[in-house]
């Protein structure tokens, strides 16, 4: 194990979005392979990337809730790490546990710092670990707990949620769905789950309902911008005469986080393992890319669709329906973010990221899901394809000319009066070659290999024994028969 490890590192107070290599550096720092009494030594799997941690990048004389970062030295999160060494009891190489680590590739803690761990614990068997980062972390939690004790849904009621495609955002429109939350109605809001803030706060409460509950998580997109710059919430005096609650909370307050915490593990659980529930899960791979990473979840979460009033107001009528669905009005935000710090095993790759400006979580896979991930950084390019004009260009000419053939093919030997044997063989191949590439359009389609490989493949075999089978019985009903065009004609007649 190498005497040195990287962090990432907070260089110094940003006034408005970090800039990776200027306010976030990766920085090796040390490390003692030395495991004091009660110690343990560590190795970051994963480390989660909050919008919280965009408050502690402050001065010193700004207060809040939470005391902010010290610069220089590296940034802290909860964190999934592996026991690589230990001198504590409690765990032993190999364990798998969660703590709140700076974020570095390995960490030594001492016996005093190793009780701040605790064991991954996954009775079900959850297959993706960094589900207990996301949905079954500090951003579940937060989401399961704030709707529970602010929100108090009741089946039927109607919820919007700001930033819904967020790492909170998203297990709050699933929560909801769960507990039978409709969707924009022109009614009305009952529930205003709220992590974006400036007109899109504004928005939410020209259209709640008297008695409406708005649950203050966050406020994204003032968290950037200085003082002056901020947006002036015009209407909160509707708050009086529409007798609103609103309610900031931080989830480790009492009665809060840890009221719901065994609920909220307990249900989320289930109901992923069962697969109601899906956490969308945004991974930046290597801890070289993680300054890239962070700032860039603060720009992507930036760039919101701000409606106004009155657009919320449509907005509410176009999407109007009495299903009991959770639909929510998302932003560009990515889903939950997660940082991968283990770069041995994990390469840069270049990705996309999934976006819905509007979206209903109620939807029914035919096909098995695939792991929801992506890898890379907001600012990565999606990978371009190599071209092929044989695949491309080419092959499109190829279909619309067969396709464009039989129109003529078609018409000709009845137009004409006359049937030739040429014309009705190359009518014969035309259908063949017509009917092949439109299957193999539906396969290419709708059974894609990365996802169902043996059930495409089998299906291309049957296709081109299918093909095979036609092309020789129209063979032997030419040859031997009265051929495809004369059978068209008596039918026709009969």
């Amino acid at each position: 194990m190498a005497t040195e490890n990287r962090a990432l590192i907070y260089q110094k107070v940003p006034t408005e979005f970090p800039i990776p290599g200027e306010h976030l550096t990766i920085e090796k720092v040390p490390f003692d392979e030395h495991v004091p009494d009660g110690g343990v030594t560590v190795q970051s799997l994963y480390t989660s990337f909050d919008p919280y941690m965009r408050g502690g990048m402050r001065p010193n004389t700004v207060k809040s809730y939470r005391p902010p970062y010290e610069t220089g030295k590296p940034l802290p999160s909860l964190s999934i790490l592996k026991v690589l060494k230990s001198n504590n009891d409690k765990f032993k190489p190999g364990d798998v546990v969660l703590g709140f680590m700076p974020i570095q590739e390995y960490v030594t803690l001492s016996a005093e710092a190793a009780q701040g761990l605790r064991p991954l614990e996954n009775p079900l068997g959850l297959s993706d670990l960094r589900y207990f980062l996301g949905a079954l972390g500090m951003p579940g939690l937060t989401a399961y707990s704030s709707l529970m004790e602010i929100g108090k849904p009741k089946k039927g009621e109607t919820i919007f949620i700001s930033s819904a495609a967020g790492a909170v955002g998203q297990v709050v429109g699933q929560i909801a769905k769960h507990e039978g939350l409709k969707r924009l109605a022109p009614e009305g809001l009952d529930i205003y789950y709220e992590n974006v803030g400036g007109e899109h706060l504004e928005a939410a409460i020209d259209a709640m309902n008297d008695f409406g509950r708005i649950v203050a998580c966050g406020m994204i997109s003032q968290y950037n911008l200085k003082p002056e710059d901020r947006y002036p919430v015009k209407n909160i005096f509707l708050t009086v005469s529409k007798r609103l609650t609103i309610r900031g909370f931080i989830v480790s307050d009492p009665g809060m986080g840890d009221k719901w915490a065994n609920e909220h593990r307990e249900r989320v659980s289930q109901w992923i393992k069962e697969g109601s529930f899906r956490p969308m899960t945004y991974e930046t791979a290597g801890i070289e890319n993680a300054p890239k990473g962070l700032a860039g979840f603060y720009l992507s979460m930036a760039s919101i669709i701000r409606p106004s009033a009155p657009a919320l107001r449509q907005t509410c009528i176009t999407f109007s329906s009495s299903a009991r669905r959770a639909a929510f009005y998302s932003t560009k935000s990515p889903f939950a973010a997660i940082a991968t710090v283990k770069p041995v095993q994990l390469q840069k790759k270049n990705g996309s990221m999934k976006i819905a400006q509007f979206h209903a979580t109620s939807k029914r896979d035919i096909l098995p899901p695939e792991p929801q991930v992506v890898k890379g950084t907001v600012n990565d390019a999606a990978p371009i394809p190599p071209t092929s004009p044989t695949h491309g260009s080419y092959h499109w000419d190829f279909e619309r000319l067969v396709a464009i053939s039989l129109i003529p093919l078609t018409i000709t030997p009845f137009a004409a009066g006359s049937l030739n044997p040429v014309t009705d063989a190359i009518l014969c191949g035309a259908l063949v070659l017509h009917s092949h590439i439109g299957f193999q359009a539906l396969i290419v389609d709708y059974l894609p290999a990365r996802r169902v490989p043996k059930t495409r493949a089998l299906c291309v075999w049957a296709l081109r024994l299918a093909t095979l089978t036609v092309a020789v019985g129209l063979y032997e009903f030419e040859t031997n028969d009265v051929g495809i065009t004369e059978a068209i004609k008596r039918i026709w007649k009969a």
